[in-house]
C-alpha cells in the first residue's frame, strides 16, 4: 500500500491553483497595460512628421521637445508611486488605464476635428471647446465612477469656462 503526504499534495495543489489564477487574471491584464503603454509612447512618433512640418522643427529640435515631454513623465512618477502605495495597485492602475483611455479617445476625435474645424473656428475657439468637453467628461466620470461630489468651487470654475466660451464665440465688432 502506498501512502502520500497530505501536506505535500495540498502544497502542490495550492501552487497549481495560484499559477492558474495568475495566468488567467494577471497575464491578460499585464498585456493590456503593455499595449496601452506602447500606444502612449508611439503617439509621439506618429505626430513627429506633422509636428515638424506644422511648426517648422528640424529633427534635433523635435528630439529636444520629445525629451522634455518625458521629463514631466519622470517628475510625476514618484508622486504616482506614493499614491499607488496609499490606494492600492488595482484601483490606481484602473484609474490610469481609464484616464489614458479617455485622453486617447479625445485625441483620436480632436485631431481630425481640429483639421476640419479650423476651417470654421479659430484655434482659440477649438481649444475652448476641447477644454469644456474634457471637463464635462472627467466631471461625469468623477461623480458617477469615483463617487465624488461636485462642490461650489467646481461649479464656479465651470461657469468661468462657459464665460470663456461666450467671449470666444461672440462676434465682437
Amino acid at each position: 500500500m502506498h501512502f502520500t503526504n497530505p501536506v505535500q499534495d495540498t502544497s502542490a495543489d495550492i501552487h497549481r491553483e495560484v499559477m492558474a489564477r495568475v495566468i488567467r487574471r494577471l497575464i491578460p491584464f499585464a498585456f493590456i497595460c503593455y499595449v496601452v503603454a506602447y500606444l502612449d509612447r508611439v503617439n509621439v512618433g506618429f505626430a513627429a512628421t506633422a509636428l515638424q512640418k506644422d511648426l517648422g522643427l528640424n529633427d534635433a529640435q523635435f528630439g529636444q521637445g520629445a525629451g522634455l515631454f518625458f521629463v514631466g513623465y519622470c517628475l510625476f512618477e514618484v508622486p504616482s508611486n506614493l499614491i499607488l502605495e496609499r490606494v492600492g495597485a488595482r484601483r490606481w492602475i484602473a484609474r490610469i488605464l481609464i484616464s489614458w483611455g479617455i485622453a486617447f479617445l479625445e485625441y483620436c476625435l480632436a485631431v481630425p476635428a481640429n483639421r476640419i474645424g479650423h476651417q470654421v473656428y479659430s484655434a482659440a475657439q477649438l481649444k475652448t471647446m476641447q477644454e469644456i468637453i474634457t471637463l464635462l467628461v472627467f466631471g461625469v466620470f468623477s461623480v458617477l465612477y469615483l463617487g465624488e461630489t461636485i462642490r461650489w468651487n467646481h461649479m464656479v470654475a465651470f461657469m468661468f469656462l462657459c464665460g470663456a466660451a461666450y467671449f470666444s464665440f461672440n462676434k465682437w465688432s
